[in-house]
C-alpha cells in the first residue's frame, strides 16, 4: 500500500490518490462511482474517530471530495515525491502539465479564492492558473497536527455548564448584539483580570466553536503589513479549523497602525471567519477607529469583589484579623488580580501556615499599577494609636473616618445605601490647624489602623503658573490613585485656597476652577481624600460642606505637651536623671512637632559631646530652634528652668 511512512494516514492518503486519479482520467460513471466509494470511506473513518486532521481542516474551507482528495496528494507530495509513476502521474494532471481541457476544467477548482491561504504565492500572482501549487511548511505543521496551535495561542473552547459572572452580563450582551447587527467589531476594553476572556468563554458557547487569541508583538519599525503579517498564521488556523478570532495587544500599536490593521480585520478577515473580537487593556488610543465598537469592562463594584474574595478564600486558613468585606473596599481589584493576589500570599506564607494579614495585604498591593511618583512621595506609615496625643473628641473623629472606610461596604450595599446615595461614596476629610499639630500624623494612623499605603500630595507643586497645568496635575493624580487603593494626603492645600481668595479679575475665574476641580476629584475619589491646611480662615462654609469630616487640630495644652515630652525620647536614650519634663511643658508652649526637632537637636549635641541628654541641652536646643524659627521667647521667665542656663 502507497504511503506506509503516513502511519494512520496511510490509507487514507491512498484513496485520495487513486480517487485523484480517475477524477481526472476516468469517464462520468466511474467518476460517480469513484466518488461514492470514497464518501463512504471518508463517512467511515470519521465514525471510527480516524479522520486525519488534514481531511477535517480542508471540509472546513468548503472543499468538495475532489479538492479535498487532490489537496491531500499535494499536502504529502514532498514525502511522497517520486516514490510511484501513479504519484508523478496525478501530479502531473493537478499541475495542468499534459493536461486535456477536460482535466484542466476539473482541476481549476484548486485555483478558487477560498483555497489561497493554502498557497501564499497564487494569492500574489497577476495569473494564478500558471503558478504552481505548493504548500508552505508552516501550513503543512498546521495540517499534520505537528505544530500544537494551543502552544502558541490561547484557545477558548465551548464549555459545557459554563456560567458567566453576573456582572458581565451587560458587557457580553452587548458584544452578541453587535454581532448579531454585523455593524461592525466588538472591542472589549477592561483592566487586565476583570474577565474579557470570560466574553470569549461564553462567545464560544454561544458560537458553538471555539475562539482562538492571538496577541500583537508590535514594534516601532514595524508597519501596518508587518504586523498583519504577524496575525496571518492565526487567521489561517482559523479558517481551518473553524475558529473565531480574538487579538489582543491592540493597545500596543502605534496610532497610524490601528485603523489599518482593524480595516484588515473587518474587511478581509471578516470575510472568512464569523466571529472576530478586539481585546484591549484599555481604550487609549482606541477611541472612534471606524469599525470598532466599544464593550467596556468595569472593575466590579465591592459587593461582587467581596463575593470573589469569599469565594477564593473559603478552603484557606487566613488570619482572623482579615476582614472580607474590609478586603473588597480596600482594593479596587479585578477578579483576575484577587485570584492572582491569593496565589502570591499562598506563595509567601510557609506551609501549615495562616495567611497574615499584611501578607495578603501586601500581595494586593503588588497587583496594582498606578504611579504617583510624579506629583506626591509616598510616607512610610510608622505611627500608631499609642503615638496620638490628642483630646479625645479628636481621636473620636479619627476612629470615626476608620469605621465609615471599614463599614462602607456595609453601609452602601447591604442596607443599599448607594440607591440615595449613588455618587461621593468615597471618604473625603479636612484637617485644618497650625503646623506641627498632629495633622500628617492622624493621616498616618489612619493608614495603619486600616493597613493601607499613604501618599503626601504637596499642593505647592502641583500648582502651575501656566493656565491649565494645574487642572492636568489634579486630574493625573487622581487617575492614578484610583488603581491604587491608597490614602491621599493633600499637604500644603494653602497654597490652591488661598489662590483662590487672593485671585482677582481674570485670574479669579481660573483659581476658582481649579479649587472646584479639587473638591470634584475629592469627592468622586472612591478611595481616602484627607486635604490639611494651616489656614483655617481660607476654608469658607461652602467648602466646608462638600467633606464628609472636617477635623480641627489646635496646639497642644500643658498636659498634652507633657506626654509629649515623655515620649519624644527613646527608652535606649541617655536621659539625665535631673530631668522633669513637667517643667519644659509648663515653660515652652511648643507644638508636637516642634518638641521633636528640639529632642533631636539636643540629641546630637550630648552625641558630639559624648554626654547625657540633660536639661542644659535640652535648653540650648530649645534656643537654636527658635532662634531658626525667628520664634520670639522672652527667657527671663523660665522658671524653674532657670537652673540651666547658668
Amino acid at each position: 500500500m502507497l504511503f506506509e511512512e503516513m502511519g494512520n494516514s496511510a490509507e487514507y492518503l491512498d484513496h485520495c490518490l487513486e480517487y485523484a486519479l480517475i477524477c481526472l482520467k476516468g469517464d462520468v460513471a466511474e467518476r460517480i462511482a469513484a466518488e461514492v466509494e470514497f464518501r463512504e470511506y471518508v463517512e467511515m473513518t470519521e465514525m471510527n474517530g480516524e479522520l486525519p486532521q488534514a481531511e477535517k481542516c480542508l471540509r472546513n474551507l468548503g472543499a468538495d471530495y475532489f479538492v479535498r482528495a487532490a489537496l491531500s496528494v499535494i499536502y504529502a507530495e514532498k514525502e511522497l515525491k517520486e516514490k510511484t509513476s501513479i504519484l508523478s502521474l496525478v501530479k502531473e494532471l493537478l499541475l495542468f502539465e499534459n493536461s486535456s481541457s477536460a482535466e484542466m476544467f476539473v482541476t481549476a477548482r484548486l485555483y478558487e479564492d477560498r483555497f489561497k491561504i493554502l498557497f501564499p504565492e497564487i494569492s500574489f500572482s497577476s495569473n494564478p492558473i500558471k503558478e504552481e501549487l505548493i504548500m508552505d511548511e508552516e501550513l503543512k505543521d498546521i495540517l499534520s497536527g505537528i505544530e500544537n496551535e494551543r502552544g502558541r495561542f490561547e484557545l477558548y473552547e465551548p464549555e459545557e455548564g459554563f456560567e458567566l459572572k453576573k456582572y458581565l452580563e451587560k458587557s457580553y450582551i452587548r458584544t452578541v448584539n453587535i454581532e448579531k447587527n454585523r455593524s461592525g467589531i466588538p472591542f472589549i476594553y477592561g483592566e487586565e483580570g476583570v474577565g474579557k476572556r470570560d466574553i470569549l468563554k461564553a462567545a464560544a458557547v454561544k458560537n458553538g466553536r471555539a475562539t482562538l487569541a492571538a496577541a500583537i508583538k508590535d514594534k516601532k519599525d514595524l508597519t501596518a503589513d508587518e504586523i498583519i503579517r504577524q496575525l496571518l498564521y492565526a487567521y489561517r488556523i482559523c479558517i481551518l479549523f473553524d475558529y473565531s478570532l480574538a487579538v489582543t495587544g491592540f493597545d500596543r500599536l502605534e496610532s497610524n497602525n490601528v485603523t489599518l490593521v482593524s480595516n484588515w480585520l473587518k474587511y478581509e478577515a471578516s470575510e472568512r471567519i464569523e466571529h472576530i473580537y478586539i481585546l484591549s487593556d484599555s481604550d487609549t488610543g482606541l477611541k472612534n477607529i471606524e469599525g470598532l465598537i466599544s464593550v467596556e469592562i468595569r472593575t466590579p463594584d465591592s459587593k461582587t469583589r467581596e463575593e470573589e474574595w469569599k469565594r477564593l478564600l473559603k478552603d484557606e486558613k487566613i488570619d482572623e484579623a482579615i476582614s472580607i468585606n474590609n478586603l473588597a473596599e480596600t482594593f479596587i481589584l479585578t477578579p483576575g488580580k484577587i485570584q492572582n493576589a491569593l496565589e502570591e500570599a499562598k506563595r509567601n506564607t510557609e506551609e501549615g501556615e495562616v495567611i497574615s494579614k499584611s501578607g495578603l495585604y501586601e500581595a494586593c498591593y503588588s497587583q496594582i499599577s498606578g504611579n504617583l511618583s510624579e506629583h506626591a512621595s509616598r510616607i512610610d506609615v510608622t505611627f500608631g494609636w499609642d503615638d496620638l496625643i490628642l483630646k479625645d473628641k479628636q481621636k473620636e473623629v479619627i476612629a470615626d473616618i476608620c469605621s465609615a472606610v471599614r463599614y462602607k461596604g456595609k453601609v452602601m450595599n447591604d442596607w443599599n445605601f448607594k440607591k440615595v446615595l449613588p455618587y461621593g461614596a468615597g471618604i473625603s476629610c479636612l484637617f485644618a490647624g497650625p503646623p506641627g499639630t498632629g495633622k500628617t500624623m492622624s493621616a498616618q494612623v489612619i493608614a495603619k489602623e486600616l493597613s493601607m499605603e499613604l501618599y503626601r500630595v504637596d499642593m505647592s507643586k502641583v500648582m502651575d503658573k501656566y493656565v491649565g497645568e494645574t487642572e492636568k496635575n489634579i486630574k493625573a493624580i487622581f487617575d492614578e490613585a484610583s488603581k491604587m487603593s491608597c490614602i491621599l494626603f493633600f499637604d500644603e492645600a494653602d497654597a490652591i485656597f488661598n489662590k483662590r481668595l487672593e485671585a482677582s479679575g481674570a485670574n479669579e475665574r481660573f483659581a476658582n476652577i481649579e479649587s472646584s476641580l479639587l473638591l470634584q476629584c475629592i469627592e468622586d475619589f472612591r478611595g481616602i481624600a484627607i486635604l490639611a491646611t494651616n489656614n483655617q480662615g481660607s476654608i469658607d462654609n461652602a467648602f466646608l460642606r462638600r467633606f464628609k469630616f472636617y477635623l480641627k487640630f489646635t496646639e497642644p495644652d500643658e498636659d498634652e505637651r507633657l506626654r509629649i515630652w515623655e515620649k519624644v525620647f527613646p527608652q535606649e536614650s541617655p536621659l539625665s536623671d535631673e530631668i522633669d519634663f513637667r517643667e519644659f511643658a509648663h515653660v515652652f508652649e511648643f507644638t508636637g512637632a516642634f518638641i521633636k526637632n528640639v529632642a533631636l537637636q539636643s540629641a546630637f549635641m550630648a552625641a558630639a559631646e559624648s554626654s547625657e541628654i540633660d536639661g542644659k541641652t535640652i535648653v540650648k536646643a530649645a534656643k537654636r530652634e527658635m532662634e531658626k524659627t525667628g520664634r520670639m521667647f522672652n527667657w527671663s521667665n523660665l522658671g524653674s528652668l532657670e537652673r540651666f542656663v547658668r
